[in-house]
C-alpha cells in the first residue's frame, strides 16, 4: 500500500486531531510532526491553519454527501 502524499497526510492527520480534540486545541507544528512532513510542505499546500480547516470541513461535507447519495440509491426498505 502506498504512503499518502504530504497533502493527504496533513489533511488526514488534521482531521483526526481536530475530531479528537477540536480545532483550537491543535497547532500547526503538531500536525506537521504527526503527519511526518516538512513545514515547507505544509505551507506549500495550505497557506494557514484556517485554509487547512476549510479543506477539512470540505472533506467532511464531501464524505457526508457521498454517504447520502449512496443511501438514496440503495434498494432496500427500512428495518422494523
Amino acid at each position: 500500500m502506498r504512503k499518502p502524499n504530504a497533502k493527504e497526510r496533513i489533511l488526514e492527520t488534521a482531521s483526526k486531531l481536530f475530531h479528537e480534540r477540536g480545532y483550537s486545541e491543535v497547532g500547526i507544528n503538531e500536525i506537521i510532526e504527526k503527519a511526518e512532513t516538512a513545514k515547507a510542505s505544509f505551507y506549500q499546500h495550505y497557506s494557514s491553519k484556517e485554509v487547512l480547516c476549510e479543506a477539512w470541513l470540505q472533506s467532511v461535507h464531501d464524505r457526508s454527501e457521498d454517504s447520502r447519495a449512496e443511501l438514496l440509491v440503495t434498494d432496500c426498505s427500512p428495518s422494523e
